[in-house]
């Protein structure tokens, strides 16, 4: 049976033949990384002054761009897919202009529901078949242009015509009594 002295001896003796061999092996992955590296640079050293297929070369764009654009004025004076090769002319034929008919202007059937005034801020609501519609002054609806906005009236404004929508009031009704006279009954 071996001693612990023994099993010590041959354990350190197994690390060792292994380190070396590590570093062994790194050693000669060192110097043929190096003898590639090198290699590299004697051919990059060593060129001659023909033009490589992978290198580069500076175009200026503008003459590029005028022998590009030469090619294709030429390819669109002669289709390709025509057997004579010649120009299309395209004819056009002339057409009498009919006078614009007057366009009709729509007339605001909505309702005037709500209208905020504040130092900034001109704001009218309108009810009607879209909806509720939110306005500021100087926007334009169905082709008319809120003109001026007042406290009980919207004005607008459709080239010469004018037209003025009310607010919508309702009937007089009498106020709902607070809860403390309800009590008092």
């Amino acid at each position: 049976m071996k001693t612990r002295a023994s099993r010590r001896n041959y354990i350190t003796k197994w690390l060792f033949v292994m380190v070396t061999m590590v570093a062994i092996l790194v050693a000669a992955i060192s110097v043929w990384s190096f003898v590639g590296y090198r290699s590299v640079i004697d051919k990059v050293n060593n060129q001659t002054a023909a033009p490589d297929p992978t290198i580069a070369i500076d175009i200026v764009a503008a003459d590029l761009d005028v022998a590009v654009q030469e090619k294709l004025d030429d390819s669109l004076q002669r289709p390709l897919l025509f057997s004579t090769r010649r120009p299309i002319v395209e004819v056009i034929a002339e057409t009498e202009e009919e006078p614009e008919a007057p366009v009709e202007i729509e007339a605001l059937d909505e309702s005037l529901v709500s209208v905020i005034l504040t130092d900034s801020v001109r704001m009218i609501f309108l009810s009607g078949g879209d909806g509720v519609k939110r306005l500021e002054q100087g926007m334009v609806y169905k082709g008319w242009t809120l003109s001026e906005v007042n406290k009980d009236s919207a004005v607008f404004n459709q080239g010469e015509q004018t037209t003025v929508l009310q607010l919508r009031t309702f009937a007089n009704t009498s106020p709902v009594r607070s809860l403390r006279s309800l009590g008092d009954e």
